[in-house]
């Protein structure tokens, strides 16, 4: 495979992984709607879905590193800033798409930050209900022990002599 060759085959990885990003933004963005509904099988769903986009990422990410490296050990370079656009066309557009990724994994890095952050914002109230329940639970059964205690004392200051 010659350079322009490796340089489309990255371009379409690149790509790829665009269209997957993207994908992986909207159910990022799903996933906190859930969140925020308190919708747990949805959220549940949302994670199923973005585990799965993570996967073929991962799958993309291997093969682009692959070509990538051939590229770079072909061209004598260290990154896509230094390939030249004017011997190499496509490397515009894959300089573009790279940065195009960039932009993306810090949108969803952003919208995760805001997902953590409500899901541990309604972590810490329902641990305070749970609190609040407990001690409830601990009152009731204090107050039903000692009413229970004292069932069998009835009548102690009542005076059961019959009344002529």
């Amino acid at each position: 495979m010659d350079i322009k060759e490796r340089i489309e085959v990255v371009l379409e990885l690149t790509s790829q992984k665009i269209a997957r990003l993207e994908k992986l933004l909207e159910f990022t963005i799903l996933q906190g709607n859930s969140i925020k509904a308190g919708d747990i099988e949805g959220l549940s769903s949302q994670i199923e879905k973005k585990q799965n986009i993570m996967n073929l990422i991962n799958s993309l990410d291997a093969k682009f590193l692959e070509q990538y490296t051939l590229l770079k050990r072909e061209l004598h370079i260290q990154s896509f800033e230094e390939i030249d656009a004017k011997v190499y066309p496509s490397a515009a557009a894959l300089q573009k798409n790279v940065g195009h990724i960039m932009i993306l994994l810090k949108k969803i890095e952003e919208v995760d930050r805001q997902n953590s952050s409500h899901l541990q914002q309604d972590l810490e109230k329902l641990k305070l209900e749970m609190k609040k329940n407990k001690a409830e639970q601990q009152g009731n059964k204090i107050a039903a022990s000692y009413t229970r205690r004292y069932a069998d004392v009835q009548g102690v200051f009542i005076d059961n002599k019959e009344q002529k």
